[in-house]
């Protein structure tokens, strides 16, 4: 009996030890290290820049104009030509639609709520939109021009990223879905005074959405349909409910400036103030223009 268990005991650690199997085991754990050596894949970085083709799809719509319009799957692009950039152009933002008793009576559709000058400039892979001031001028061909813009830098009112370039890069492609379809403060039509007079709480972003998006040659023109969450609202009370239409239109000013005129007190007109640092004065000079309009044709 002592004998057959011997056996059987050396039998076991002769299995145990076989060199077929350790063998295997070996090339187990350098199977193993190889694939803890492979490097990980490279993980697709948020926002990268795209094939013109991978963006704007043969299902897009678009529209022809100072900027081209692409809507592709509910999201809108704007195309913007190079020559474009850092160019001067009006934004301005009016109602179009708005609810009765709205702002006490004395607000209508037509009635604009923001006019700001703008320009579209590139930073990296970036596309911003900069609000230019013209509070304080100085010439250019003057050494103070550098202060003077050193010490008026320009808020930047939303940045882009750049999603696309066209097939000649003559253009860049933006979406600007978020931009027109979120409460962005610089051209919303609800003031901090309205909002705290309706006890307005948010956008609700499921009652609000982007109706139309066209462009001219000279102008594109956005309407949205906002409805926001108001404890007080104008009318209607109990629906805690303001909706309003705005028009946002973003005009091309002309390369050549109007002549600016100085105010004459004995003229009355609507007028407009600046610092000029170009002046020989000790100190910088303040001059009240006209506000002058120009019609484009």
């Amino acid at each position: 009996m002592q004998k057959t268990i011997s056996i059987f005991i050396c039998l076991f650690f002769v299995l145990s030890f076989n060199p077929l199997d350790a063998q295997s085991r070996r090339k187990k754990k350098k199977d193993a290290k190889k694939e803890q050596a492979k490097p990980l894949a490279p993980k697709k970085k948020k926002g990268k820049i795209k094939d013109y083709d991978k963006v704007i799809t043969k299902d897009a719509q678009s529209d022809e104009g100072l900027f081209d319009v692409h809507l592709v799957d509910e999201k809108y692009y704007f195309e913007i030509p190079m020559k474009y950039l850092n160019t001067d152009m009006l934004l301005v933002s009016r109602f179009a639609k708005l609810p009765a008793n709205f702002g006490g009576g004395y607000v209508n559709a037509g009635t604009k709520t923001n006019t700001r000058m703008i320009n579209w400039g590139r930073f990296k892979n970036k596309i911003l939109i900069k609000e230019k001031s013209s509070s304080a001028i100085a010439a250019d061909s003057l050494p103070i021009n550098v202060s003077v813009r050193a010490n008026n830098y320009e808020p930047t009112l939303y940045a882009f990223d750049i999603a696309a370039f066209s097939k000649d890069s003559s253009s860049v492609v933006i979406d600007v879905t978020k931009f027109y379809g979120s409460d962005v403060k610089a051209i919303s039509g609800l003031g901090s005074r309205l909002r705290t007079a309706y006890k307005v709480r948010s956008l609700d972003k499921s009652r609000s959405f982007i109706n139309s998006v066209k462009s001219f040659p000279e102008n594109i023109e956005v309407i949205q349909d906002f409805t926001y969450n108001a404890i007080n609202p104008p009318v209607n009370t109990g629906d805690e409910t303001i909706s309003v239409q705005m028009n946002q239109s973003m005009i091309l000013l002309p390369k050549v400036a109007m002549q600016p005129r100085l105010f004459d007190e004995r003229v009355g007109w609507f007028t407009t103030s600046k610092y000029d640092y170009s002046s020989e004065e000790l100190k910088a000079d303040r001059k009240t223009y006209l506000r002058r309009r120009k019609f484009l044709s």
